[in-house]
């Protein structure tokens, strides 16, 4: 009596549970699109008129700039100050941040509860540099706000499949 062969799946682990597999490709397709942006911009340099870039978007935008609260320019203005002092390390980080997620993710693809941790660990980074590299401002505090959200909404549901990892 001959042993039926079970076909090998080409995507996935024959192990790993279908909402896991999921996150994986979602968060894959994340750091894919984000290896590749900062891919392109090894070299660049911050535009050195951003200032006037801003400027003219109110400008072209119609608005009267007497209508905005007298806060906002400052904060837009350290905002853009901050990117442009910081373009290359802004990069730096950013690249490092996708390349650490890489293998984290490859690491719970093989249902490794490393890669679970790694990948935790760098998404709490990711929200404490935010600020450091783009200033104590509102709009940086809003980036915080966007990207906890985010990482948080993938640690919990990365969390519920915990139970598959060892």
């Amino acid at each position: 009596m001959e042993e039926e062969q079970v076909p090998v799946p080409l995507i996935g682990n024959a192990k790993t549970p279908t909402f896991l597999m999921v996150l994986l490709v979602l968060s894959g397709l994340n750091v894919s699109f984000g290896l590749f942006s900062q891919l392109l911009s090894i070299g660049d340099a911050p535009q050195e008129d951003l200032i006037e870039v801003v400027e003219e978007a109110f400008y072209n935008a119609d608005m009267d700039m007497d209508e905005i609260p007298t806060w906002v320019m400052p904060e837009i203005m350290d905002f853009i100050e901050h990117i442009m002092q910081n373009f290359g390390l802004i990069n730096a980080v950013d690249l490092a941040y996708y390349l650490i997620l890489l293998p984290a993710l490859f690491l719970m693809y093989r249902l490794k509860v490393m890669g679970y941790y790694i990948y935790v660990a760098t998404q709490v980074a990711g929200v404490v540099f935010i600020p450091f590299l783009y200033g104590f401002n509102t709009i940086s505090w809003l980036m915080v706000g966007t990207f906890s959200f985010t990482a948080l909404l993938f640690i919990v549901l990365y969390t519920l499949n915990i139970k598959h990892l060892h």
